[in-house]
């Protein structure tokens, strides 16, 4: 195991997930419904396992509907990593949420009592100053430095055909996925 999958699990390990039982319907989007009387354990905000009666294929999206305690739904996507019998004739199977809206995720987070991503909220913190450090350069520019603005005006078309250029090969250059 190379280092990058030790610290994915120790994240994983760390989450907060619910050790309650949640009743989930499982939906194909060709398929239509496939099981209205499975189970969820282990709910968290990136995946649950679901026990049902249906054995699902390893690598195949499902439609899902989790029913919290409070009878309020929380609906997504997500894709079947493992699957396995039990000894009851069911299957269980891991499913990562690949897709969940929002107001969805919050929701599930609420009620499971995942705290607030910090991390997340510093980096939106991090990009929403930067943001106004740029304004503030931009408009000091434009109101005290006229000369600036000229200069970056003759250089418009040049700045432009170079932003094209470098979007372009980003686009070419990035890795298929």
């Amino acid at each position: 195991m190379n280092e990058g999958e030790s610290d994915v699990q120790e994240e994983e390990s760390a989450e907060l997930y619910s050790p309650a039982i949640f009743d989930v319907v499982i939906y194909d989007s060709a398929k239509g419904l496939l099981d209205d009387k499975a189970k969820a354990h282990d709910l968290s905000p990136t995946g649950f396992q679901a026990e049902t009666k249906l054995k699902l294929k390893e690598g195949s999206r499902i439609e899902f509907m989790v029913y919290l305690e409070n009878g309020e739904g929380v609906k997504g996507q997500a894709l079947i990593s493992w699957v396995k019998p039990d000894q009851w004739g069911f299957y269980i199977a891991g499913a990562r949420i690949v897709k969940i809206p929002w107001r969805q995720k919050r929701k599930l987070g609420r009620r499971i009592g995942t705290p607030y991503d910090f991390y997340q909220l510093a980096k939106l913190t991090v990009k929403a100053i930067y943001a106004v450090v740029v304004v503030a350069a931009l408009e000091h520019i434009v109101r005290y430095q006229p000369h600036l603005l000229q200069f970056a005006s003759g250089l418009l078309p040049e700045l432009l055909v170079v932003s094209l250029i470098a979007f372009a090969t980003m686009v070419l250059l990035r890795p298929k996925s």
